[in-house]
């Protein structure tokens, strides 16, 4: 099993919600940015970054408190999405199949 995996996938736009899960604005986007992605195997954390040169990342997740599952979505064919506390579906993107299975083996 792969003990490091790092590259740029694609993160969904989404909007802040309030406590309840409601959106705060009416017109938000919902963008496919590119972001830079670490998996460190050992700790079982995927974190993301606007670049690889950056230091502090935008977000981690603890996989072992994560569902992730393969999706089909109307813009990328190539699918994961991420639900645990506190995230639901959070959607990365690869651009091959080959590259999102590589990403699942890790």
């Amino acid at each position: 099993k792969i003990k490091h995996k790092e590259g740029y996938l694609f993160k969904k736009g989404g909007s802040k919600t309030n406590a309840e899960g409601r959106s705060l604005k009416f017109f938000t986007r919902h963008n496919w940015n590119s972001r830079f992605f670490l998996l460190n195997a050992d700790d079982g954390e995927l974190s993301y970054f606007k670049t690889k040169f950056d230091h502090a990342p935008l977000g981690t997740f603890q996989l072992s408190e994560c569902e992730i599952e393969r999706r089909k979505h109307h813009v990328h064919n190539c699918v994961l999405a991420i639900s645990g506390p506190g995230r639901k579906d959070f959607l990365l993107a690869a651009s091959s199949t080959k590259e999102l299975g590589e990403w699942e083996k890790a």
